[in-house]
């Protein structure tokens, strides 16, 4: 009979340590993976003439100086206050890096972004161009709102020649 006492003692010491376990991951989880430390998000609306669609950039930030990130995310929704309260995936119609996005003329600025409304049927969206990946859409979600991207190239940074002493 010892040994099934023994035996029992042992079975629940792995047990509660395994709850306990569980329950650290559980807490790190939902501390650390849903509520990131130092991320930044920033939306922009921008409402189309006649106000029947709007524009919306969403931009994520963070990392820290070892690792800083930065995404931008354009959608194009119909203004229905009561019926639109998300941003889907098929809604999007620009999604990459945020510097396909910022015009470096005017850096530093509130609203960096070039997004703006020619008319209700027509977003247009300066893209600069440089080697990160972007997804680009020419039509929204509904098909009413046709997307022109203009595309500029990075300012380059003029090459110095090499003098051999």
């Amino acid at each position: 009979m010892r040994g099934w006492a023994i035996l029992r003692t042992i079975l629940c010491v792995i047990g509660a340590a395994t709850v306990m376990m569980g329950a650290a991951l559980a807490a790190y989880a939902v501390l650390f993976l849903e509520f990131p430390s130092g991320g930044n998000t920033l939306t922009e609306t921008y409402p189309s003439p006649e106000k029947t669609m709007s524009a919306v950039v969403v931009t994520k930030s963070g990392g820290g100086g070892l690792s800083p990130y930065c995404t931008a995310r354009i959608y194009v929704v119909e203004n229905r206050p009561l019926l639109r309260k998300f941003l889907y995936d098929n809604d999007e119609v620009f999604a990459g890096d945020c510097l396909a996005l910022v015009d470096f003329e005017t850096m530093g600025t509130p609203h960096p972004v070039l997004v703006r409304w020619l008319s209700d049927a027509l977003l247009q969206i300066r893209v600069r161009v440089d080697n990160s990946p972007v997804s680009l859409h020419s039509r929204d979600r509904t098909r009413k709102v046709r997307v022109a991207f203009l595309f500029d190239d990075l300012p380059s940074v003029p090459e110095v020649p090499a003098t051999v002493p």
